[in-house]
């Protein structure tokens, strides 16, 4: 959120030893057992013992100005504040009788639902059935969505989706976060003649093999290892015909020579479940940040969408854009919003799936997705209208990986 404000925070410890221990209540005995533990100054250990290592502050120097603490206060007023409203919770969102597409008024939360726990732990409760709206994937991570209709999953997802990515100079893969552009990328599959097709405004399209074991790619000589969310990852770079495309395209030399890496079909990336055991693996992902599939839905879409137009005293947002920004795999028409944050178990048409919680939310769905443009909306509504939490959609886990299934719009959705 501060960065939406153009503000920039320090995080950490206090620069010495005795501020740290003034300001975090630490004893002489706990100020030693962290250094015991190993804590250092700049290191990324947030927690030791159940206590913080550090805090979240703004500097003033001799340069600050009375406008750059107005524009924090600002800041914290209109994203933590209450004001007019309390906050809403899930809970009483979901109290509120929500219209559906066509207009019918739904069912409300079921009664015996908190927080999405039932106070009758020997029942499982089912809820009103859904159908897939839209299906989306995103062939090149960061990059413009690619719609389909119909699409065949793969052992980490939808397949092609997210397998390549675009990397700088240094092999660093470059997201929306620093290059907006990149979502102005517009991949196409033709899966039958194998063909990926990548055009950009202003750039003639270009065509390379959809596999990479094709063409001149040399498999052995091109492999490289690069990084998605500090999970290392095996990649193969897709040869210079598209790497010259790129760098015309985008024409930074901040930047400098871009490359597309594809991800390896040997590579074994695997997410890690929001469990107690920190030593279980999940399945296989792709480049994704997270999980193997997203899921958001549409009655939570409109619902936010109206909350966006009150937040900025004017119209609510169109739906489509505010769906975009938010970069699912599946959207979802459900009979109420939210109601996805309840489900455990989901199964779309034959195909069951694991729910991995909530998706939480970063500046990337600041993006406008046609145009580049950065906004403060919709994080900020989300952050101010959810208690500082900013989650929003739901991520899945395909139970039965190995059979090959596919997803079609139009599928029922079941949860539970």
């Amino acid at each position: 959120m501060a960065n939406l404000h153009n503000i920039q925070l320090r995080t950490g410890c206090f620069c010495n030893p005795g501020a740290c221990q003034r300001h975090l209540g630490l004893t002489d005995q706990q100020l030693l057992d962290n250094y015991e533990a190993g804590h250092v100054c700049g290191d990324t250990v947030d927690l030791l013992n159940g206590k913080p290592t550090g805090s979240v502050r703004i500097s003033f120097g001799y340069m600050s100005t009375k406008k750059d603490a107005d524009t924090l206060l600002s800041m914290i007023e209109s994203c933590f504040v209450d004001r007019n409203a309390e906050a809403v919770s899930r809970k009483e969102v979901l109290k509120e009788d929500v219209l559906s597409s066509n207009g019918q008024e739904c069912i409300s939360q079921p009664s015996n639902m908190i927080n999405g726990n039932s106070h009758e732990s020997n029942s499982v409760e089912k809820f009103p059935k859904s159908i897939i709206s839209h299906i989306f994937l995103y062939p090149i991570k960061s990059c413009a969505a690619f719609q389909v209709k119909r699409w065949p999953l793969g052992p980490r997802g939808l397949l092609y989706d997210r397998q390549w990515m675009i990397v700088n100079s240094a092999g660093i893969g470059i997201t929306q976060k620093k290059e907006t552009r990149l979502c102005m990328i517009q991949p196409f599959i033709d899966i039958k003649n194998e063909k990926f097709h990548i055009s950009y405004p202003g750039m003639p399209e270009i065509i390379i093999p959809l596999n990479v074991d094709d063409g001149n790619i040399n498999t052995e000589t091109d492999s490289h290892q690069s990084k998605v969310c500090g999970d290392k990852v095996r990649v193969i770079d897709c040869g210079d015909l598209i790497a010259n495309w790129l760098t015309a395209a985008f024409h930074d030399t901040n930047l400098g020579k871009l490359r597309l890496y594809c991800q390896s079909f040997n590579d074994d990336r695997k997410f890690r479940p929001r469990s107690k055991n920190k030593e279980k693996r999940g399945k296989e992902i792709s480049l994704s940040n997270q999980a193997q599939f997203l899921l958001i839905n549409s009655a939570s879409i409109r619902w936010l969408s109206e909350q966006v137009g009150v937040e900025r005293e004017g119209p609510s947002c169109k739906e489509s854009d505010l769906r975009d920004r938010f970069r699912a795999n599946f959207v979802v028409e459900c009979p109420q919003a939210f109601l996805e944050k309840e489900w455990n178990q989901i199964k779309i048409g034959k195909i069951a799936f694991q729910s991995e919680g909530p998706c939480t939310r970063c500046q990337m769905i600041c993006i406008d997705q046609k145009t580049g443009n950065k906004t403060k909306e919709p994080l900020s509504t989300i952050t101010r209208l959810f208690n500082g939490k900013s989650e929003f959609g739901i991520y899945l886990s395909r139970v039965y990986s190995e059979f090959k299934q596919e997803v079609s719009v139009g599928d029922e959705v079941e949860g539970n």
